[in-house]
């Protein structure tokens, strides 16, 4: 009889961190924690697609979800190529990472003799480290999304990633936080969401905010008053999106999933709530002053670790 003995080495597993030329290839991917401080599978990933391109990736219960390079764009527009099956990339020794889909970045301090680590946070941004010697502390080099509220899902369901004027998580009149101590559990309806399925609807506007994808159809074109008639009279629709753009598009959504605000948003996101909810006094849009960032980032950056709620108005519109 024979005893075979197998060793697990973890630099041949990656989790959600790559050391310098540990490689991330087709048959891998970094998984984020769910939340800080958990050491629970999260639900971003970085890993190669079937077409050889390297993507940022919400994968839940609910949906999945590409939101790096950017989803609006080619693979040609996004600086990146299709034709090399290889599928392999890693750090080097100087701070750059490489990847056989063309992606090259170079953390901000390139150079020899810096310890780095390339993480994918349980925000859902990648980025590099690199260690200051001198306090100990990891510094971010560079991060895949600038715009934290562009990754797709990072404040759960029904919530909305704001900028306030750094990002924080909110939940719309009608919601409330799941979790206090998880931003990104997302938000819980105060009413019986059953009443929805009924004509006795109304609906609350949040200018420069949209639920990204899940659209039931896109209408265009259409005035203000069909597209709310379109939401209401449909049981799947919990939300529509209206934008003028010199004629109307109507943009029917059957989930309040990847929600954001920008200002340069031209349009507004109506969230269908029953005729028995009374608005808040005044009508508020909810918002956690707790940032959505990384553990790393919420140090540098100092947020508070507290939860408390500012008013950001919003308009009720009724049917």
């Amino acid at each position: 009889m024979f005893l075979q003995i197998l060793f697990w080495q973890s630099f041949d597993v990656p989790t959600d961190t790559l050391l310098p030329f540990q490689t991330l290839t087709k048959n891998k991917r970094l998984t984020s924690t769910l939340r800080k401080g958990s050491y629970g599978s999260g639900y971003f990933n970085l890993n190669f697609g079937s077409d050889n391109v390297l993507r940022l990736i919400l994968d839940t219960p609910d949906t999945s979800s590409n939101y790096w390079p950017n989803p609006d764009f080619d693979v040609y527009r996004n600086g990146r190529t299709n034709y090399n099956s290889s599928r392999v990339a890693f750090l080097d020794d100087m701070g750059r990472f490489l990847s056989s889909d063309q992606l090259q970045i170079n953390a901000s301090d390139m150079g020899y003799g810096i310890k780095r680590r390339m993480t994918i946070d349980y925000d859902g941004n990648l980025r590099i480290y690199s260690l200051i010697n001198s306090t100990g502390l990891w510094e971010i080099t560079w991060q895949a999304l600038g715009q934290p509220c562009s990754v797709r899902g990072v404040c759960g369901r029904n919530a909305v990633c704001v900028y306030a004027p750094d990002p924080r998580c909110a939940c719309p009149p009608g919601f409330e936080v799941n979790d206090l101590s998880d931003w990104n559990a997302g938000c819980k309806a105060t009413f019986n969401e059953t009443l929805l399925r009924s004509r006795q609807v109304k609906f609350v506007e949040i200018p420069h905010v949209d639920f990204y994808g899940f659209d039931l159809n896109a209408t265009s074109p259409l005035t203000l008053e069909s597209c709310r008639e379109m939401c209401a009279s449909d049981f799947r629709c919990l939300a529509f999106s209206y934008r003028i753009l010199g004629q109307g598009f109507c943009y029917v959504k059957s989930a309040h999933l990847n929600g954001y605000e920008t200002p340069e948003f031209p349009a507004s996101i109506y969230i269908k709530v029953p005729n028995s909810l009374q608005p808040p006094n005044p009508s508020i849009l909810y918002e956690s002053r707790r940032m959505c960032g990384s553990a790393e980032a919420e140090q540098i950056i100092g947020s508070p670790s507290m939860y408390d709620f500012v008013p950001k108005r919003v308009k009720w519109i009724y049917i």
